[in-house]
């Protein structure tokens, strides 16, 4: 069949040739302001995610509930102004125009977010699937406005360049363009701007962008020239022969979406057992993979012209895009899969730094099936019907079925493939769905018999290696032999037994928490329930008068007179008498239940909240009883399946000892742990008198000092982990030395005999000892934060998460120093 441009009049083609190369400079420029403003547009999208996180609490729920708002919005966005019957220079206006609303809007947006995060903390409700719809909604609500505008971009400046060339010839570049521009802004964002200048620098810089391109826009607008309206007329009435129907190209667009964030989903879920969690990591991967979506949409540019002229030739090349994509996926995942224990590709010698070698390793395994299936929605939209005469209209329709595909597709992925499949069934899963989509889309449309048998054969070569597919990724060393594993939103969970007895827990490759049954373990971890109650001064600091019950700080009625419920629980509580103080006590990070279930052991402590953000550790804390105390038989304690700066910031109580039993102050989930923000939400929390605890660990413990000291007047240092870390003990008020003591009064039995076990020594005595060592420790860490170059790690400046960045040799900067290799 021939070419439909050579169709065409040959008077109105000279006169559109003519046209398009008066007007290829300012295409051009098009090019280049739609690149900026697709890098603003992922700029504000990694940094709207992180500071999401930060208040829910969880990378994971926060990356869903962004992503899913960000792709619905620009389809409706897409939508909204395609419908617009605006062409040409009045379109570049209007293109002009929203990208300084998008500036306007995404600085309300991002205030909103950066100090409203309290308030949005404290009305999320605390089950799954409430908490995702309100995450959702409220982030939609929050970012709406300039993610809508972000969406009207794309049928703006198509509507645009309908005056300079055919939409047709250019959907897939400025498409393409666009989306490099986002991985550009991606490595931006993540390599360097929040870094250097913060997350409100960041965005800053992002809105500047936004700005600047609208301007640019504007300037344009006014020197433009539009088409000649004789060759508008006939490119508007004369349609192409790839046009097919349209139901068929929305089905198309629908899948392309579903697979291509399906995929992005799984592959970040593989990549952390290669790039670790770290920010960059995370920003690596995003960027690879949007850089693969971006180069199939040039791709796409030069195929479409040659090879999808027709109809059934445009089905034809989406249908082996498909299966292509498919194919290559079902040779590449296993191959990652074989790389997660050594770090990267082996061969890849020339990249001797474990950094290189593993993003290089990344890069090969995705880009080949990420670069066919990145071209396939361009050549959706380039066939599409009547792209030519109204491209908005229709690249609007197209890019919202596409939207609730990857939408669909990234739910899909995360909360049900992998709960049910793993990540590996998932990618099996997905390859067959292509694989059997291309054979049938061939079996209907193509125009060869060879065409349907290549077809099948590709299917049914998914289908002969599907059984021997790999199907987990758990990863055990030579001296561990497994207990229990689970794969979930959170990642693959691993507990494993060693040959000494002792258990380890991992998430993907991290190792969460020193191996319990090592007595390092468990003399850190109980001494900081002890330390933090002996020291606590909240009872000893009300007034005369004061009701004992707490009334004033919880808002909870005064208790009954005698023993509670909750006393006749404990052999040892009969003991305690009317004039003690009754603790609050919350814990974040429960572990191995071992800090949780030390404070058990006094009666002076009333009620115990521990919060633990991993299912899978919820549910094994029956195997830790022999060294949690079994705490979980207490009616004092209530454990809590989620994050636990998300419950306290959501919480309007008071406490008497908040205990955080986090140990990576250098990964992004726990990093937010050690952040002068998170300490001044602590601070607030404490009843006056109260004691927070934490242990301090890694290359920068004099900086995590100088944050601290920040928000608390007096802190105190006491070794654990064999004298490298410190459970920090701080206290809300200014205390002078002789004003500190350690209450022995409340030492009974029960805790008594546990310091004996972990110490070897006589309680009393230990205990006296320690105090003094405890400041002697204290001055010689205020001298090193007063050396301590730099800024204080915030919430707006997450530094330690670029400690590698600095030239710190202990700091990987891909994997936790917990991973022991």
């Amino acid at each position: 069949m021939s070419d439909p441009n050579r169709a065409r009049p040959k008077a109105i083609e000279a006169v559109s040739r003519k046209c398009r190369m008066k007007t290829r400079p300012r295409l051009s420029i098009l090019k280049a302001i739609f690149f900026l403003s697709g890098g603003a547009g992922l700029i504000y999208e990694v940094v709207w995610t992180r500071v999401y996180a930060d208040i829910v609490g969880s990378t994971a729920l926060a990356m869903t509930a962004v992503f899913a708002a960000f792709l619905l919005l620009l389809a409706v966005g897409a939508q909204v102004v395609g419908r617009l019957p605006i062409y040409g220079r009045r379109a570049l206006m209007l293109y002009g125009g929203i990208e300084l609303g998008i500036a306007l809007s995404a600085l309300a947006a991002s205030a909103l977010l950066l100090w409203g995060d309290i308030w949005i903390a404290a009305h999320r409700p605390a089950s799954m699937l409430p908490g995702l719809l309100y995450d959702f909604i409220a982030v939609a609500l929050i970012i709406g406005p300039p993610v809508l505008l972000m969406g009207g971009t794309l049928p703006a400046i198509l509507n645009a360049s309908k005056a300079l060339a055919l939409p047709r010839d250019v959907v897939a570049q400025l498409y393409g363009w666009n989306t490099l521009g986002a991985a550009m802004g991606t490595v931006a964002a993540g390599f360097l701007l929040i870094w250097r200048l913060g997350l409100l620098g960041t965005l800053l810089t992002a809105i500047g962008v936004n700005a600047a391109v609208g301007v640019i826009a504007l300037c344009l607008s006014r020197r433009a020239v539009d088409a000649a309206p004789e060759a508008e007329r006939e490119l508007d009435i004369q349609p192409t022969e790839a046009e097919g129907h349209p139901a068929l190209w929305l089905l198309l667009a629908w899948l392309s979406g579903f697979a291509v964030l399906g995929y992005e989903v799984l592959w970040g879920r593989m990549a952390k057992f290669l790039l670790g969690d770290r920010t960059i990591a995370i920003s690596t991967l995003l960027a690879v993979f949007i850089a693969c979506l971006g180069l199939g949409s040039l791709l796409a540019g030069r195929l479409g012209p040659r090879f999808g002229r027709t109809a059934n030739q445009a089905v034809g090349l989406i249908a082996w895009g498909l299966i292509l994509a498919a194919l290559l996926h079902m040779a590449t995942v296993p191959l990652a899969r074989l790389t997660i224990a050594g770090g990267g590709l082996k061969w890849l010698v020339p990249f001797t730094t474990p950094f290189a070698r593993r993003v290089v390793t990344v890069w090969l395994l995705v880009f080949p099936p990420i670069l066919i299936l990145g071209a396939v929605f361009p050549l959706i939209a380039r066939s599409a019907r009547r792209l030519d005469a109204t491209p908005g209209r229709v690249i609007g329709n197209l890019y919202l079925v596409n939207s609730v595909g990857a939408a669909l597709g990234a739910f899909f992925a995360a909360f049900m493939l992998s709960r049910l499949l793993g990540t590996l069934g998932g990618f099996l899963v997905l390859s067959l769905l292509l694989a059997a989509a291309g054979a049938a889309l061939l079996c209907r449309r193509a125009a060869s018999r060879a065409q349907r048998a290549g077809g099948l054969a590709a299917f049914c070569i998914c289908a002969l290696v599907a059984p021997v597919f790999p199907r987990d990724m758990i990863e055990l060393r030579d001296d561990e032999t497994l207990v229990a594993a689970r794969e979930d939103e959170y990642g693959v969970q691993v507990l494993a037994s060693t040959k000494r007895g002792s258990l380890r827990v991992r998430n993907n490759r991290l190792h969460l928490v020193y191996e319990l049954g090592h007595p390092q373990t468990s003399h850190a971890q109980q001494m900081a329930a002890h330390l933090t109650v002996l020291l606590c001064n909240s009872g000893d600091t009300m007034q005369a008068g004061e009701d004992p019950s707490h009334m004033g700080r919880t808002g909870n009625p005064p208790a009954a007179p005698g023993p509670s419920a909750d006393h006749a629980a404990s052999p040892e509580l009969s003991m305690v008498s009317p004039e003690f103080p009754e603790f609050r006590v919350i814990n974040v990070g429960t572990g191995y239940g071992i800090t949780a279930g030390a404070f058990t052991l006094y009666p002076q402590v009333r009620s115990i909240e521990t919060i633990e953000i991993l299912p899978f550790l919820v549910d094994q804390q029956g195997r830790f009883g022999e060294f949690n105390f079994h705490y979980l038989r207490d009616p004092r304690v209530a454990l809590v399946q989620g994050d636990g700066r998300h419950y306290l910031a959501a919480s309007h109580e008071r406490y008497d000892i908040i205990s955080v039993n986090v140990l990576d102050p250098y990964l992004p989930g726990s990093s937010s742990l050690y952040t002068v923000d998170f300490w001044e939400l602590a601070r607030d929390r404490l009843s006056d008198g109260g004691a927070y605890t934490q242990l301090f660990w890694g290359e920068d413990v004099p900086l995590l000092v100088k944050g601290m000291r920040k928000v608390f007047p007096t802190l105190l240092f006491f070794p654990a982990y064999g004298g490298t870390s410190y459970n920090v003990v701080a206290f809300k008020e200014p205390l002078r030395q002789e004003q500190v003591r350690l209450h022995m009064d409340r030492l009974g039995p029960r805790a008594a005999a546990a310091i004996r076990a972990v110490t070897g020594d006589d309680p009393a005595a230990h205990l006296a000892r320690l105090l003094p060592q405890a400041w002697d420790i204290q001055r010689r860490l205020m001298q090193e934060a007063d050396r301590a170059p730099g800024r204080c790690h915030t919430d707006n400046f997450p530094i330690l998460e670029y400690r590698w960045a600095h030239g710190e040799g202990r700091v990987s900067a891909l994997d936790s120093p917990l991973i022991m290799e």
